[in-house]
């Protein structure tokens, strides 16, 4: 093999490893979201994640979500949702209408282009990965 294409292919191998670096799980100690009145709030708890609104005792309920350290002009700096597996969007509104903090079993933050490679440009500023009780039930695992 062309010392060239070795060289590439070292590279490309170390491309991809340093930008899975930008994978987060704060999750992986078993947490209690069922405290939280909103999604904002429980997303807000995972830390690494800028939330703004979403006070339900104010009475608003819509919330700006990004990921810290991600910010463009000209793409969407809303992360992409994905619940139970599912991608639902980059709208927050989507994402508290389906889940209720009392269901949720884990949040997981993707940043950067990890998170395009596996789910298209709408996760060009990162995903927010949530699985929820009722996702672990059809698995066949615990759900609590």
């Amino acid at each position: 093999m062309n010392t060239a294409i070795k060289n590439s292919l070292i590279c490309l191998a170390f491309c991809l490893a340093v930008s899975c670096a930008g994978t987060d799980d704060y999750n992986k100690k078993a947490k209690d979201f069922s405290q939280y009145a909103t999604l904002a709030e429980a997303i807000r708890s995972v830390g690494g994640v800028q939330v703004t609104g979403g006070n339900t005792l104010a009475g608003v309920n819509q919330a700006v979500v990004s990921l810290r350290g991600q910010s463009s002009i000209v793409l969407n700096t809303q992360p992409l949702y994905v619940v139970d597996n599912v991608p639902i969007g980059n709208d927050y509104n989507n994402a508290n209408n389906l889940v209720h903090p009392s269901n949720i079993v884990s949040i997981r933050i993707i940043r950067g282009t990890t998170g395009s490679a596996i789910y298209g440009e709408d996760a060009n500023s990162g995903v927010i990965i949530i699985r929820t009780r009722d996702y672990k039930a059809k698995r066949g695992g615990p759900t609590g």
